[in-house]
């Protein structure tokens, strides 16, 4: 009964999209190192990339475990959780946006003689893995909030099923990216950003859609809560019907 309801299936859709974009960046981050590298002047010869590749992991995880913490909050300024989802959704969209424009003005996290692209990397794994955490610190509750605790884990599990189809989405098009700008002689791209950028465009549109629909959601659930609000306080009566 749960999984029919238009609720469940709009969380289902919503989870499922930044799910798949979150779990594809991570996938893909060690790519996009091998890719800036090889985009670089000298950059294989000044740069280890599996250091870097490390750091990326690090700086995802540690991001993840902060936006899960950040995630709690809300509920102490009387605001509905849906509202972590659209920022969670707005950081994949200015994070997608930041892997596809290197900024110069890019956190030093390398040496100062790092070029921004190089540097930039970091910023994105930070802000995708910041996002991310959200996500997940917050659908749980917003689950539970919903449906209630009985079954909990395996209405949560099949909320869950949906991201195991979007990252397969999204990496297939992200291979699919990364090898038609790869020339046949060379074993890394060389165009930069232009390796990916009709992936992380795509995925810039997903997450807007995502996160206009979870504005939507509220606007719903709001006027749902202040209708029930006026119908206990006597405010508004239900229409009666007769035969």
């Amino acid at each position: 009964q749960t999984i029919r309801r238009p609720r469940f299936i709009a969380y289902f859709l919503v989870l499922a999209t930044l799910q798949g974009i979150g779990q594809t960046y991570i996938y893909s981050v060690g790519f996009i190192v091998r890719t800036q590298i090889a985009s670089t002047p000298g950059g294989q010869e000044s740069f280890n990339a599996e250091k870097i590749q490390s750091l990326q992991v690090s700086i995802i995880s540690l991001l993840s475990f902060s936006g899960r913490l950040c995630a709690g909050p809300v509920k102490k300024f009387k605001a509905q959780r849906l509202w972590n989802i659209v920022m969670a959704a707005a950081l994949m969209i200015w994070a997608s946006a930041q892997t596809l424009t290197p900024s110069n003005n890019s956190l030093k996290l390398f040496t100062s003689s790092a070029p921004a692209n190089i540097k930039n990397i970091s910023v994105c794994s930070a802000m995708f893995g910041f996002a991310f955490g959200i996500l997940f610190g917050t659908f749980p509750s917003i689950i539970a909030d919903s449906f209630g605790t009985a079954g909990f884990s395996t209405i949560w599990g099949l909320s869950t099923s949906g991201g195991l189809i979007t990252v397969k989405i999204f990496s297939a098009i992200f291979g699919a990216d990364l090898g038609n700008n790869t020339q046949p002689d060379r074993p890394y791209c060389e165009k930069g950003a232009g390796c990916y950028s009709h992936t992380f465009h795509i995925i810039m549109v997903c997450a807007s859609v995502v996160m206009l629909a979870t504005v939507g959601i509220i606007t719903v659930t709001h006027h749902h809560h202040k209708r029930r609000k006026r119908l206990l306080n006597g405010e508004l009566t239900l229409p009666r019907f007769t035969t």
